[in-house]
């Protein structure tokens, strides 16, 4: 089982979300039976408890339903967030292996290029120094 960082919303005790667990109103309280007996003192019966319990698991069971939903959109949320790091990351790495190919076409350029200077300036000077050679030699 993979446990998930949740937060603290979803961390609460069911008792916080629970449907017959209301927040409490001001005022002076429930008036007293007649004959002194409060309706707090007095025994549920066994159906009514058995009403109170399907009424519990009902709320349970609501809740229940609502973190799974909640947990399902946030797993899918980071499933998302994940598979959007991957394309990122691919991305990144085709930019990178592109930009490398054209630094090494671009220093490849770079070095025929000075290559084909340094031949046609050795060429000049053959010619030119073979051109100096026939005028001395026609002076001569």
């Amino acid at each position: 089982v993979q446990r998930l960082h949740l937060p603290p919303l979803l961390r609460r005790s069911a008792l916080e979300f629970s449907v017959d667990k209301m927040p409490k109103k001001g005022g002076k309280g429930k008036p007293k039976a007649k004959g002194g007996a409060s309706e707090e003192g007095a025994e549920l019966t066994a159906e009514e408890r058995e009403q109170k319990a399907k009424l519990r698991i009902e709320a349970l069971e609501r809740e229940l339903v609502q973190r799974t939903d909640v947990m399902n959109r946030a797993l899918q949320a980071h499933n998302e967030m994940r598979q959007k790091q991957k394309e990122l990351l691919q991305d990144f790495e085709n930019e990178k292996n592109n930009t490398f190919a054209i630094t090494a076409d671009m220093v490849t350029e770079g070095v025929l290029y000075a290559s084909l200077t340094l031949r046609a300036d050795k060429t000049i000077q053959e010619h030119a120094g073979g051109a100096l050679a026939a005028d001395q030699h026609l002076r001569e």
